[in-house]
């Protein structure tokens, strides 16, 4: 310790000798670089004071922004609706592709009493016309001469006809003696002699349109040629110009 205070006391006087040698030369560095610094802020203030402020020079002419049109999008037009078609009458059931066991088996009977099958009497000829008539209906009968007239005029070439007669039995399905006279005696005022039989139940579901006339064609099978069936009555050469269309048909 005591070492340590001998050798600081012996620095002393060295270090004051060093400073009064260095005060000198830092008080002269400080007063030209203080006057530099002074000259500097005068030169800066002289020419704040004779700068101008410079007007902009504004365009002459000034456009206004434009502005663009709002675009409205037009309204969707709605879709148009579709109307309902409008609805027809249904036409009546076309009878085709029958096999032929259905239609060649109904059985039935004649208006003398004679008991046959329907297929019966298809078979003897090329082309059977079966014509669904009844004894009230007025255009059934006035056509039946011409019928006639037909089946006679035809008969060798393989034609036939076959009177189906709608109204000869009763509610429960059995024939009433009362019709059969009926129908008898056009038979007789008309002159038919082709067969007039009995349109059985299952007839009627396989051949009733609701109307009467209504006539079919069909082959020695018993196969139904007309597309469609024919309704209501024709005058005898009508008939005759129908009858050579099926004749045709069959190579008659």
């Amino acid at each position: 310790m005591k070492r340590k205070n001998i050798r600081n006391q012996a620095l002393l006087p060295g270090l004051l000798c060093l400073l009064l040698a260095v005060t000198p030369l830092l008080g002269a560095c400080g007063d030209d670089t203080g006057r530099d610094l002074r000259a500097e802020r005068e030169q800066r203030e002289d020419n704040k004071e004779n700068a101008k402020p410079t007007k902009k020079e504004e365009p002459e002419d000034k456009e206004e922004p434009r502005t663009e049109p709002e675009t409205t999008e037009a309204p969707e037009k709605p879709e148009p609706t579709e109307e309902p078609e409008p609805t027809e009458e249904p036409e009546p059931e076309v009878i085709t592709g029958r096999i032929e066991a259905e239609l060649m088996s109904y059985a039935t009977e004649d208006v003398d009493g004679n008991k046959m099958t329907l297929g019966d009497l298809i078979r003897k000829n090329d082309v059977t016309m079966l014509n669904v008539w009844g004894t009230f209906c007025g255009p059934c009968i006035n056509e039946m001469p011409g019928l006639q007239a037909c089946a006679d005029k035809y008969a060798d070439r393989g034609f036939g006809i076959v009177g189906l007669t709608c109204d000869l039995t009763d509610w429960d399905g059995n024939v009433d003696p009362s019709m059969i006279a009926e129908a008898k005696d056009i038979a007789r005022s008309t002159g038919v002699k082709y067969p007039l039989v009995v349109e059985t139940e299952d007839m009627m579901l396989l051949f009733d349109t609701g109307y009467v006339p209504t006539t079919f064609f069909v082959d020695s099978c018993g196969n139904i040629l007309n597309d469609e069936p024919m309704i209501g009555s024709l005058s005898e050469a009508e008939w005759e110009s129908t009858i050579e269309t099926y004749l045709s048909q069959v190579g008659r």
